[in-house]
């Protein structure tokens, strides 16, 4: 199985921090900041795991960009990476299936940690059916 992640914010400070937490886990990281492309590269790269911020460039919201993966992979970790989030937009992202769930930022090295052995497990699973 492929270690394989996408990150996607708007903010490079945030892409590069993520970047190298995941990559000194082992974690081959692929980045963007756009929809368009971060979709090409979803579909290039196949990462188990995808990072999305809700802001990125062009004020395109991350939902956007989750669907079109999400119905391009159905087994795809969707987590929600973000500096803002009301209860209602927290309701909505989670309810709707877009989102597999939310971190918010500034995110923890541990909780990152765990969420993508987490998420990798559970990716292994599902496409084992």
């Amino acid at each position: 199985m492929s270690k394989r992640v996408l990150i996607v914010d708007d903010e490079a400070a945030i892409r590069a921090v993520l970047r190298m937490m995941l990559e000194g886990e082992g974690y081959e990281v692929h980045t963007d900041s756009r929809t368009g492309p971060a979709f090409e590269k979803f579909k290039l790269v196949k990462p188990f795991l995808v990072l999305c911020d809700l802001r990125l460039e062009n004020h395109v919201d991350g939902a956007t960009l989750a669907g079109m993966i999400r119905r391009n992979d159905p087994f795809a970790i969707l987590i929600c990476v973000t500096g803002e989030l009301s209860s209602f937009d927290k309701g909505y992202l989670l309810g709707s299936g877009i989102f597999t769930d939310i971190l918010l930022k500034p995110v923890e090295i541990a909780l990152l940690r765990r969420v993508a052995k987490y998420a990798l497990n559970k990716y292994e699973r599902w496409k084992s059916y």
